[in-house]
């Protein structure tokens, strides 16, 4: 009896070892269909920060045109803009002034419509002459003497030809003895008596009376007409090639308009010189009254 207690105690510690065993193998061999795919979660999240990639793109491509951002036009007439959100041209507002300017060419450059255009203007060139009145004439520089007896700045008057003289008539000699207006100049009365009085250098010329002509006598060169006293003390000849701006025709002023050059001397002025017509001129344009060329536009002429 006590034998097959011993035996049946050992049965039980047996099936006991072997129930214990049994628990161990359901822990380390799990049913693996219970358990969620951690893994395929996280491809999930790698494609949704693909998508947050191209939501940046999209805000890249949405970047807002600036036109002071884009390149600068070299027409004076166009603008830099946006167009579709991406730079273009576009025209300037009508009448606006293009840098193209030349002052005193009674001309005025726009734009209208997008194209470089030229007007007549009221910008008459200043000739800086007192004695002429500086005008536009269709577009085109005009400087016309001013009238015989117009006011100078000073208190010398026009004479007609574009000069500031003393007198013009008696009107202007108010200071004795010097009452009678001759030649544009104030004298005494011994300056048209028809003698040769003290200080003058031929009858009633020179010195203090008006300038003598050629071949008169003369004591230095202011006492000329023509500006040239010569070496045997006598009023020389005008020349084209003496140095001195020469009148004309005496007591006349149709001489030279620049020195050497224009009047009589014909179309032999430079830029620059004084001219009172085109045929003074060696590029056959008097500007006002100076011999000028002035700047060619190749803008449309309206």
């Amino acid at each position: 009896m006590k034998r097959t207690n011993s035996f049946l105690g050992m049965l039980i510690g047996a099936v006991a070892l072997l129930s214990t065993a049994t628990g161990c193998e359901l822990i380390a061999a799990p049913d693996r269909t219970l358990i969620q795919p951690t893994g395929g979660s996280g491809g999930t999240g790698g494609a949704t920060g693909g998508s947050g990639g191209m939501t940046t793109t999209g805000g890249t491509g949405g970047t807002v045109c600036d036109p002071a951002a884009c390149p600068p036009s070299d027409d004076p007439c166009k603008v830099a803009i946006c167009d579709n959100n991406m730079c273009g041209f576009g025209n300037v507002d009508n009448g606006t002034e293009t840098p193209n300017q030349t002052a005193g060419d009674c001309k005025h450059e726009v734009c209208v419509d997008g194209v470089a255009v030229v007007e007549n203007d009221d910008d008459p060139l200043n000739d800086m002459i007192e004695c002429t009145v500086d005008t536009c004439l269709d577009g085109t520089p005009t400087n016309e003497a001013a009238s015989a007896g117009a006011q100078c700045e000073t208190t010398k008057v026009c004479d007609g030809n574009k000069n500031c003289v003393e007198c013009v008539d008696d009107a202007q000699c108010t200071t004795a003895p010097e009452t009678l207006c001759d030649a544009n100049q104030c004298v005494t009365p011994f300056c048209v008596n028809g003698t040769q009085d003290m200080g003058e250098t031929d009858v009633d010329c020179g010195g203090p009376c008006k300038p003598c002509d050629t071949d008169q006598g003369c004591g230095a060169d202011v006492d000329c007409f023509h500006g040239d006293c010569g070496p045997n003390s006598k009023c020389a000849a005008p020349t084209c090639s003496d140095g001195i701006k020469n009148n004309g025709t005496y007591l006349m002023d149709d001489g030279e308009t620049d020195v050497d050059c224009g009047g009589p001397c014909g179309a032999t002025c430079g830029p620059n010189k004084a001219c009172d017509v085109n045929g003074d001129c060696k590029g056959n344009e008097c500007t006002g009254s100076t011999c000028t060329h002035l700047r060619r536009r190749r803008s449309k002429q309206r």
